[in-house]
């Protein structure tokens, strides 16, 4: 994949690397735009995903034989402009269907969007993750919230090929609820690794072409997002206890240790969960809870001894 000075340059069909993709041809990222991805359908139309935010989309489609009009059905990632700023050009050309997830819906202002450009609202399509669309013969979309609320991820089982959007290297939290966004990301996560994945087509970059290389992605993203998962728990735990929710703490604690077994300050919460909900023996069966109980004694009666009150 290359990119020109002069904007982004149509790449060849993907099959110049994967026989099995010589269906997708792909715009790489440029300036302030994502990478494009569209798919010739068996029946002539046009797919895509994500549409970029280039003035130049249209005519690099046109030039490479890939016409606008053609276009039925687009899934955008995250409402980003990157990634579907160029919409606007493809609804003067077409009434395709276009397919966001509901939590990122509000900030994308399509249906003023479609409303301008005199495309029946009923054309936007809100996912939740799970659903199965009509692209490649069938692809799974994949709920895979950090970077915003209402990240996708699409994932075409037969090639085994991730368009990851920007959910793929960027862990980040939602501000409104990053204990289940970040539940949903994992369990997406986990979907995929059991499935697979050969081809990882991201948001930006360079595709991977390699399944050993994109299952160590995908495994280190899974690893990345357990680990602030478990932190969220374990503070979220922390504020429970705080503010007398003793049961609803210790779930906390304990989802955070089903996740990371041995994570010791989810053990330690547990402890102080237990304690408070008048059960000493079971906290004090804690080791990491009793070693840092004792600690905290120590470090107390030491200072009182050196203030001569103890």
């Amino acid at each position: 994949m290359s990119s020109g000075n002069m904007g982004i340059k149509l790449i060849r069909s993907l099959g110049y690397y994967v026989p099995e993709l010589s269906n997708v041809w792909a715009l790489e990222s440029w300036g302030e735009s994502s990478n494009v991805y569209i798919i010739q359908e068996e029946t002539g139309e046009l797919s895509m995903i994500d549409v970029g935010n280039n003035v130049l989309l249209l005519s690099q489609m046109s030039g490479a034989g890939l016409d606008p009009r053609k276009v039925t059905k687009i899934v955008v990632t995250h409402a980003h402009l990157d990634h579907l700023g160029a919409l606007v050009g493809i609804l003067s050309n077409a009434q395709p269907d276009v397919y966001i997830h509901e939590r990122d819906a509000p900030y994308a202002n399509l249906w003023e969007l479609f409303e301008a450009a005199q495309v029946p609202s009923e054309n936007i399509k809100l996912l939740r993750g799970g659903e199965t669309l009509d692209i490649m013969g069938g692809v799974k979309i994949l709920h895979t919230p950090g970077h915003t609320p209402g990240s996708i991820s699409v994932y075409h089982e037969s090639s085994q090929t991730l368009f990851s959007g920007d959910s793929i290297g960027r862990i980040s939290i939602c501000p409104d609820d990053p204990v289940g966004c970040l539940e949903a990301y994992m369990s997406s996560l986990n979907w995929v690794i059991e499935k697979r994945v050969k081809y990882i087509l991201p948001g930006h970059g360079m595709p991977i072409f390699f399944e050993k290389e994109s299952m160590e992605i995908i495994h280190s993203q899974l690893f990345g997002v357990k680990e602030v998962l478990c932190k969220k728990l374990v503070e979220r735990g922390t504020e429970l206890i705080r503010e007398g929710f003793y049961d609803e703490a210790l779930e906390h604690f304990e989802k955070a240790l089903k996740i990371k077994p041995g994570y010791e300050d989810a053990l330690v919460g547990k402890g102080y969960a237990l304690l408070h909900l008048k059960r000493p023996k079971e906290a004090f069966s804690i080791d990491a809870f009793r070693r840092r109980v004792l600690n905290s004694t120590g470090k107390i009666l030491g200072r009182l001894k050196k203030e001569g009150r103890a």
